[in-house]
């Protein structure tokens, strides 16, 4: 089925749910969702099952291992009426989970608060724009499984030892034209002699096949350094 959360001038308030295969949940622009916690204190959406090995993209969402489709899809800047994604309380957690490879999520205008992570996905068709992760209690987005694709977000402050993005060694991310922070980029590569700015932290194992190069701030930000120190991270 195809379900459509819109804003209605009030938060929605859920418990965590889960989308099923062949199913779509659509949240509009504006829409703002408080989640309540499970047992582990993190609420939120899951895009659940196994993988179906059918053809899964933008115009076949039916095929799709469930599929979250958050935004304003042809949004091509900052929002003036974004999703909002929150906690019921500071203490708990929020998340996206991608459980498969036929799993689609599209997120493009959102903002995310209390990401524990904010997002992790094992999916094959991960895309996040043009949104902003804040106040994360761990890392912003895990990338387990890829390809992905992360374009004009902003990763927020994390706390010690999460990072902005974190991948599995080998994943394939193009996390070009985003805001880390700081107008010299990321501040670590794992795998690597480090990122080459004072930014939120990038861990993308070894080898690392995220492409952070160009980012936003670049021009005002970097020292003479071209990217990281290795092809993922600048791009080559």
């Amino acid at each position: 089925g195809h379900a459509v959360w819109q804003d209605a001038g009030i938060p929605y308030e859920t418990t965590p749910i889960t989308i099923s295969p062949g199913a779509e949940l659509d949240i509009r622009p504006g829409t703002h969702v408080l989640f309540f916690p499970d047992n582990s204190s993190v609420g939120g959406i899951t895009v659940g099952g196994s993988s179906k090995g059918t053809p899964c993209d933008a115009n076949s969402l039916d095929q799709c291992n469930g599929a979250l489709v958050v935004g304003d899809p042809n949004l091509s800047r900052t929002p003036s009426n974004p999703v909002v994604f929150d906690a019921v309380a500071p203490a708990f957690g929020t998340r996206i989970e991608l459980d498969s490879a036929d799993n689609f999520a599209q997120l493009n205008g959102v903002i995310f608060k209390n990401g524990d992570p904010a997002i992790q996905s094992y999916s094959a068709h991960l895309h996040i724009q043009n949104t902003k992760f804040v106040q994360s209690l761990a890392d912003d987005v895990d990338v387990l499984a890829g390809p992905a694709t992360l374009t004009g977000d902003t990763f927020g402050p994390v706390p010690p030892g999460g990072f902005g993005l974190a991948t599995a060694s080998g994943v394939v991310v193009n996390a070009t034209n985003d805001y880390w922070g700081s107008f010299d980029g990321p501040s670590t590569v794992y795998g690597y002699t480090g990122g080459p700015g004072h930014g939120v932290p990038l861990s993308c194992g070894n080898p690392c096949d995220v492409r952070y190069d160009p980012w936003i701030g670049e021009q005002f930000g970097r020292a003479g350094e071209n990217g990281g120190a290795g092809g993922g991270g600048n791009g080559s």
